[in-house]
């Protein structure tokens, strides 16, 4: 009966923490990139990738399986970005910080499953 009692509980508690872990918005179903040139970013445990559209100046930026968008950014900032000593770092004071997408500012399909 002991056994029984403990696997009930490791069986809630597995349920739970997969509720919780859930994945969210920009991590079920990844966006189409096919607009955009991807590039892996390597020496970063924060940034793996980001995907640029030069047409909309969207950056895409996949942290930890999930797609963020920034607006607005000019291919200079890309630049930065490669050039950068720290690519964290840059990312978040320089894309981050300063090109927050705003409501209506992406297409309805890419705005569905990226998390902003």
């Amino acid at each position: 009966m002991h056994r029984l009692w403990i696997a009930a509980v490791l069986i809630a508690a597995t349920t739970f923490f997969e509720m919780r872990t859930e994945p969210v918005r920009g991590r079920a179903v990844p966006p189409d990139l096919s607009a955009f040139d991807c590039t892996e970013i390597t020496g970063s445990r924060l940034l793996k990738r980001v995907c640029y559209d030069a047409a909309h100046r969207y950056l895409l930026a996949e942290i930890d399986g999930r797609y963020y968008a920034h607006c607005n950014v000019d291919a200079s900032v890309l630049d930065g970005l490669s050039e950068a000593e720290s690519v964290p770092t840059f990312y978040l004071t320089e894309i981050r910080a300063g090109h927050k997408c705003k409501a209506g500012d992406l297409p309805a399909d890419l705005a569905k499953v990226i998390a902003h």
